[in-house]
């Protein structure tokens, strides 16, 4: 892939206002709390005071959630692994599940995220070729009580593992 046309040193000692904007409260992955996105289609919105086009879309993410938990899983496996030999009693139920998860997941399925990583990446390239700025929101969840391990729900929904907020 060649470099940008501009040096990102230089963009950033001479910055532009974005031309076009591209707004997604979801990147078609997963929920998004309503408040959340809400919050963050008005912050993307804003763009136009500059005078940028803002567009609700986004690159094609196909494939991506699945990568995601596959390649999540083999780091969490590679880099705490170890604890259910030595300290399965003091570990989080959630955190033995997904390193099970990882120590379970098969050659091809490790090939397909990786395919679906390459795609993703290329399907970005093309996509930042039209759009400045891709604005989404980098939280699923308004803030939760501290004493709560992890979300539970997105709006209304009930979730099934303790990453499908992320």
């Amino acid at each position: 892939m060649p470099p940008p046309r501009v040096p990102f040193v230089r963009a950033v000692e001479e910055p532009k206002a974005p031309k076009r904007v591209a707004f997604t409260p979801d990147l078609n992955l997963s929920m998004v709390d309503p408040e959340v996105a809400a919050i963050c289609r008005k912050g993307a919105n804003s763009f136009t005071n500059v005078g940028a086009l803002v567009e609700e879309t986004c690159p094609d993410f196909s494939g991506g959630l699945e990568a995601f938990q596959t390649l999540r899983a083999i780091l969490v496996a590679a880099v705490r692994g170890d604890l259910l030999e030595t300290d399965r009693d003091r570990v989080a139920p959630e955190i033995i599940w997904n390193i099970e998860k990882g120590q379970n997941i098969t050659a091809d399925e490790i090939l397909q995220a990786e395919r679906a990583r390459a795609a993703i990446f290329h399907n970005l390239a093309t996509f930042f070729e039209t759009y400045d700025v891709l604005a989404c929101p980098t939280v699923a969840v308004p803030p939760y009580p501290v004493d709560q391990r992890f979300p539970t729900h997105i709006g209304d929904t009930e979730l099934t593992t303790y990453i499908d907020w992320m």
